[in-house]
């Protein structure tokens, strides 16, 4: 699929034809304007023979099995699968503590967004991506085209940092101007003082299935730095002097676990499909090999 020599900026050749080996599943199954390759199950013409089911009355008989009726005594229609097209959109956090870790949390954001999208184009099924911090930043209009993947990786290299964090005002935002149902992918470190759920809500309501990939520094899991320390705040770039001692990491452990759980929790209850990783994980290994695990790639 890659011909254009920009293209390979993020990946080499051989990890790009992995990709076009992989597809989006959505859970909620639903008529998209135009054919893709994305499949659902209906009755009526299509590409491939998906099951039987006992005629009903109304239902066309040009669809009964007669042969299998004649075996069975009773009448079935077959049902078949249709290719349809599934929108993906991908949202990106764009917020200042982004750009923090090494590698930076952005950029290991931009590669698996690029990665992802690809998946998607090369599927044929539409793609729409944008930014955000406190708001939406920017949006990549939605394109099914091969082409779309040279626009769609020049929108990812444009990204850079931004100010504060919002997500669940971003998520609003986005909400209530997603025309499209689909699949959303939102790559954020999620680490806001203030609530998202309200955010995640509005996009289930929007018929839109969910998966959040938590991605954070390994030092943010687990830090080790021990006496006096000076803090920055990366956002509003505040500095708090303060003494580390083996209790007050102990504490901050603590509390990140249970801020996982609450997320945790909050996505079983709704639907949505969580997972968290580290930038130590090499991006590769997360799209070919964890990701896959999930309910959505395949």
């Amino acid at each position: 699929m890659i011909r254009e020599k920009n293209t390979t900026s993020f990946f080499d050749i051989s990890f790009l034809k992995k990709c076009e080996h992989l597809a989006f599943v959505a859970k909620k199954i639903r008529r998209g304007e135009r054919s893709g390759e994305h499949y659902s199950f209906k009755k009526g013409f299509s590409l491939e023979f998906a099951d039987y089911r006992t005629y009903q009355p109304g239902d066309d008989i040009r669809y009964i099995d007669w042969n299998l009726a004649a075996r069975m005594d009773k009448l079935f229609v077959k049902l078949f699968s249709s290719q349809e097209e599934l929108t993906i959109h991908i949202l990106i956090d764009v917020s200042r503590s982004m750009g923090f870790g090494n590698p930076l949390k952005l950029d290991y954001a931009k590669h698996l967004a690029a990665a992802l999208g690809y998946i998607g184009i090369a599927n044929m099924e539409k793609v729409v991506c944008a930014s955000f911090s406190d708001s939406i930043k920017q949006t990549l209009d939605p394109g099914r085209s091969k082409h779309h993947v040279f626009s769609f990786f020049k929108f990812i290299l444009g990204l850079t940092e931004e100010q504060k964090t919002g997500i669940g005002a971003s998520l609003l935002e986005y909400s209530r101007q997603a025309r499209m149902p689909g699949l959303i992918i939102i790559l954020s470190d999620f680490l806001d003082e203030k609530k998202f759920e309200r955010g995640l809500l509005s996009l289930l309501y929007k018929r839109l299935d969910i998966v959040l990939l938590q991605i954070l520094d390994e030092t943010e899991l687990n830090p080790d730095h021990l006496g006096e320390l000076i803090m920055t705040d990366t956002e509003t770039r505040e500095h708090k002097k303060i003494d580390v001692d083996i209790d007050l990491l102990r504490l901050y452990r603590n509390n990140l676990a249970g801020y996982f759980h609450t997320i945790g929790k909050f996505c079983l209850k709704h639907g949505i499909e969580y997972m968290r990783t580290t930038t130590a994980l090499p991006f590769e290994d997360l799209i070919l090999r964890y990701l896959r695990q999930g309910s959505h790639l395949r």
